[in-house]
């Protein structure tokens, strides 16, 4: 493995390191402390401007940074779903849909829910690679923006929707 490998993976892992430490008792299926996961967001959102920016200067390290805003999005999405929801990677999600696919075939229905979820994230991927890779060649670098705003937009209705619970409770 190369020494920039590894600096890929560590990037992944510190942002997902980053999350745990900013949300260190999520709850599947619940948001129990609202403000540090908008904070979460927040950091993966800044993580891909400075991206941005070092892509633009045509610095190449921006991939650690797009790699730490991935960390932070997937442990996110892994943690609040119990595993369910996987975003930054695409061979766990073929092959639940393949166990769940094998089940079905055999009468289990016990997980036609999750494979149904699982299908559309896998429709997701793949519309996702279709979109990115024309948005990519004609807006170059400035395509991690996109992503920095979605993370924003879900920081800022993370944030609204804790403050109008608060005020309803």
């Amino acid at each position: 493995m190369s020494i920039a490998s590894i600096k890929c993976v560590l990037s992944y892992i510190g942002g997902s390191a980053i999350a745990g430490v900013l949300v260190p008792r999520p709850v599947a299926f619940e948001l129990r402390n609202p403000g540090s996961l908008a904070l979460s967001f927040v950091c993966a959102a800044v993580s891909l401007l400075i991206a941005t920016m070092k892509a633009k200067a045509g610095d190449k390290t921006f991939i650690f940074f797009s790699l730490a805003a991935s960390g932070i999005q997937n442990s996110l999405t892994s943690t609040f779903s119990a595993n369910l929801c996987r975003t930054s990677h695409f061979s766990g999600t073929t092959s639940d849909i393949g166990t769940f696919l094998g089940q079905l075939l055999r009468g289990n229905v016990d997980s036609l829910a999750k494979l149904k979820v699982l299908s559309l994230l896998f429709l997701s991927f793949w519309v996702g690679a279709f979109v990115s890779v024309p948005l990519g060649n004609a807006y170059a670098h400035n395509t991690l923006l996109i992503a920095a705003g979605i993370y924003l937009a879900v920081a800022s209705a993370i944030a609204l929707s804790s403050q109008t619970r608060a005020k309803i409770e």
